[in-house]
């Protein structure tokens, strides 16, 4: 009887703690690869940014302690980067008055292009996207939010490498739910 009362006193305090924490998640990315020819294609990364939070350029000043938003590539089996990351349009820069240096950002929204060559008959792509989003009255710790894309094999038909175009949506309020889901799994353990 002890035990399922603590259980169940458990369950409510964990159930409490979720409802009045609010995670913020002012960001919301879309990854996705595009196979542009047989041998050559880009993966794209999207960001939608809420109204009033920004997500910093490529670059920061050194030493600013601003996380620039940087692609982690952990694995790139069967591919070769081909050239720089790429926005679709430059960071907006302004003088920071808090910071008292010139920084970038993007605002609303920003796609990330990054262009590859195959070199192999599959390929397998992962890493993470690392950013640092800030509002006017706060900013959050730098996240990493991650991403994997794996090719389709060999067609017998063409004898060409067949890329499956593989999207995968990576949001920090679904890695919020996995966690409250493990955590009441080893509650219930």
């Amino acid at each position: 009887m002890i035990k399922k009362l603590s259980f169940l006193l458990l369950i409510a305090v964990v159930g409490v703690l979720s409802a009045t924490a609010q995670i913020i998640n002012p960001v919301t990315w879309d990854s996705s690869v595009k196979m542009t020819g047989d041998k050559s294609g880009e993966v794209i990364f999207s960001a939608t940014i809420d109204a009033g939070w920004h997500i910093y350029g490529l670059t920061t000043p050194e030493g600013s302690g601003i996380q620039p938003t940087e692609v982690i590539w952990d694995k790139l089996e069967g591919v070769e980067l081909v050239g720089e990351l790429t926005p679709s349009r430059p960071a907006h820069e302004e003088m920071d008055v808090v910071m008292n240096m010139k920084l970038g950002w993007w605002e609303k929204d920003i796609t990330l292009v990054q262009k590859f060559d195959v070199t192999g008959d599959s390929y397998k792509i992962s890493g993470n996207v690392k950013f640092m989003v800030c509002s006017a009255n706060t900013c959050q710790p730098p996240t990493k939010e991650p991403f994997e894309f794996t090719s389709g094999t060999s067609s017998a038909e063409s004898g060409k490498a067949s890329a499956e175009v593989v999207e995968v949506t990576i949001s920090a309020a679904a890695n919020a739910s996995y966690a409250r889901a493990a955590v009441v799994s080893f509650i219930a353990e």
